[in-house]
């Protein structure tokens, strides 16, 4: 544990591997397509000049409800990250962003982005036949106070360009595919990260855990623009 802790103090992301047993992985599956079928995931699809996003998702107390194996999951998950990081962070009080499952069909993909929570934490319960793989820049990103006020939240966007271009340009980028039970923990507002166009006929699923400092905002009022609304 503490090679883990030193390597994500340094790196700010963690992989671990066989986080979750194979068959674990299978009864969610299971559970997923049944929602499924019974259309209770948000369609979110998005194309313009800065941001392209095309994918499934389940959430908040829906997802608790009829899922009811991720709710241990985010608990466990919060112990992992306080051990690896050794900060106290806690599960969001918007379970809306806190706890997702997303589904990313052949296609499917979602561009260069941060996570406006600290933490992120990426569970895989499948493979696919080609594509959807994580790619980031690790602690790469020059992250402005209050970033979300009105010109800092543009001079953040244009850091965030530029910073964007120099990692590409000279920047070592890591890249995850997609298997069961493989975790990457991450501090995402710092690794800016996407997610590459899936192949073939199998989706991507992965549960996403979101955790940031005890008591921080993130009502609804704060996050109108989060994907996972109805």
């Amino acid at each position: 544990m503490d090679d883990s802790r030193e390597f994500f103090s340094k790196h700010q992301y963690l992989l671990l591997e066989h986080f979750l047993p194979a068959a674990e992985c299978r009864e969610m599956l299971h559970a997923v397509e049944q929602c499924r079928k019974r259309s209770g995931l948000i369609t979110v699809k998005q194309s313009s000049v800065t941001s392209r996003k095309n994918f499934l998702t389940f959430n908040g107390e829906d997802l608790e409800e009829n899922i009811p194996a991720a709710v241990p999951l985010y608990a466990k998950v919060n112990e992992v990250v306080n051990r690896i990081s050794g900060n106290e962070y806690a599960p969001l009080e918007n379970r809306k962003i806190g706890l997702s499952i997303n589904v990313t069909p052949a296609g499917g993909t979602f561009s260069w982005h941060h996570d406006r929570h600290e933490i992120t934490a990426i569970l895989y319960l499948n493979e696919v036949d080609g594509g959807g793989e994580l790619e980031f820049f690790p602690n790469s990103r020059l992250l402005l106070k209050n970033n979300r006020q009105w010109l800092r939240k543009w001079l953040q966007l244009g850091c965030d360009a530029v910073g964007l271009a120099f990692s590409m340009a000279i920047r070592k980028k890591v890249t995850v595919v997609p298997k069961p039970g493989l975790m990457c923990v991450m501090v995402g507002t710092r690794c800016t990260h996407r997610v590459r166009p899936v192949v073939g006929d199998r989706d991507r699923v992965c549960v996403i855990f979101a955790y940031d400092v005890p008591g921080k905002n993130f009502s609804r009022e704060l996050t109108a623009d989060y994907y996972g609304y109805k």
